[in-house]
């Protein structure tokens, strides 16, 4: 299996537990790793052998813009289940970085970093 890296990603939500962030929102920076076959789209050259990676990141998008949860941790599960709709895609590591939560600590940000598969969606495991 092969990987294709999707990072940087710059998202703005109001997922969060304290009011600003729910009022707010606040800004994340996703990072994915999506485990899947290149091979045949590296000889082929053909967007129907590859992962669609525009496709994910619209649908990824829309969910961090359009959710209200609590925890980043329920969000970065969403984007997993999101991002595994995906035919091609086999397993997607997320790396999701609230940056300046909104607590009296300075300048920080917390990341949640999580492994999914296709099994989980599926309910296997």
């Amino acid at each position: 299996m092969d990987t294709l890296y999707i990072n940087k990603l710059l998202l703005y939500g109001h997922t969060g537990f304290y009011p600003e962030e729910k009022v707010l929102g606040v800004q994340f920076r996703l990072d994915l790793e999506l485990v899947t076959a290149l091979r045949r789209a590296g000889e082929t050259d053909d967007l129907r052998d590859t992962v669609d990676y525009g496709t994910i990141l619209k649908a990824v998008s829309d969910l961090v813009a359009q959710s209200r949860f609590n925890l980043v941790e329920k969000l970065a599960t969403e984007i997993a289940r999101v991002v595994l709709e995906h035919p091609k895609v086999e397993t997607v590591r997320v790396h999701l970085t609230k940056c300046h939560p909104p607590l009296p600590f300075g300048d920080f940000n917390i990341t949640v970093s999580m492994e999914r598969d296709r099994d989980w969606v599926e309910g296997k495991k």
